[in-house]
């Protein structure tokens, strides 16, 4: 479940337009808890974020020992139902830090949105239209022990990640975790999201120590120019990517450390 929520302009928006907002507050959360930061709206429901921007740096270090259910973006930290952002931009830098063994689930990271985890097209869908984002976005996650759950870390320019999630996954070693819903099964609802016309200019740093194999390591982390992690498997439940252009750098750096 998600806690806290944190971000300049809205805790939460539902269903009301947000439009020619500029935020030039800093952002920052320091702990042990689940978070959704932001530099204009921790969580988006619905509704439309239109010719906003925002320009301060948004960081966020978690410090703890158990799983936590994680995200920040630069306009939005967590995104759904029948959502528009459109000619908006964010221009300060996204940093977040794993400290230790934390294991961040349902995690995304992204210039724009961090996470997209409602709406269908039935039900209404996350559309990100002629947006930008020209800052960096510098994720640093610890996963020094073996196995450990399907928890995964998803940067992207523009969106984190867009995906339902399942806590009914296990491991190589037979544990249970967190991972992506499978897109074909049948109790699948979708996600039905759109980003087009959208601009990434900031590097994407994704930087990981851990001592699982590479298999493992590929099944939790996701690096994209736009996106981490697009996640779709028919009409109802498409993830689109349309006349996008990524400049920056996407970077992944793994650091083997052994335990």
């Amino acid at each position: 479940s998600q806690g806290p929520m944190a971000a300049p302009l809205a805790n939460t928006l539902s269903d009301g337009t947000v439009e020619n907002c500029i935020n030039r507050m800093t952002v920052t959360f320091n702990g042990a808890s689940d978070i959704a930061l932001s530099g204009l709206v921790a969580k988006a429901e619905g509704g439309q974020i239109l010719n906003c921007v925002n320009d301060a740096n948004v960081s966020q270090t978690v410090d703890g020992t158990s799983v936590f259910d994680v995200c920040c973006g630069g306009l939005v930290a967590t995104a759904g139902g029948n959502l528009i952002i459109k000619d908006s931009d964010n221009k300060g830098q996204i940093s977040v830090d794993f400290k230790g063994t934390k294991r961040p689930a349902f995690a995304g990271f992204g210039g724009l949105v961090g996470r997209i985890t409602d709406g269908s097209k039935d039900e209404g869908y996350v559309c990100l239209d002629s947006c930008s984002n020209i800052s960096a976005i510098e994720v640093k996650y610890s996963d020094v022990s073996s196995g450990g759950g399907w928890h995964g870390v998803s940067v992207g320019g523009i969106v984190g990640i867009a995906a339902l999630y399942s806590d009914e996954y296990k491991d190589n070693s037979g544990a249970m975790g967190v991972g992506v819903k499978d897109p074909t099964a049948s109790d699948y609802e979708g996600i039905y999201t759109e980003i087009e016309n959208c601009v990434n200019e900031g590097k994407v740093s994704n930087e990981t120590i851990t001592n699982v194999d590479s298999k493992v390591l590929n099944m939790k982390i996701f690096t994209g120019g736009i996106a981490g992690s697009l996640v779709g498997a028919s009409e109802g439940c498409l993830s689109v990517v349309r006349n996008c252009v990524s400049k920056g750098d996407v970077v992944r750096a793994v650091v083997v450390r052994t335990v």
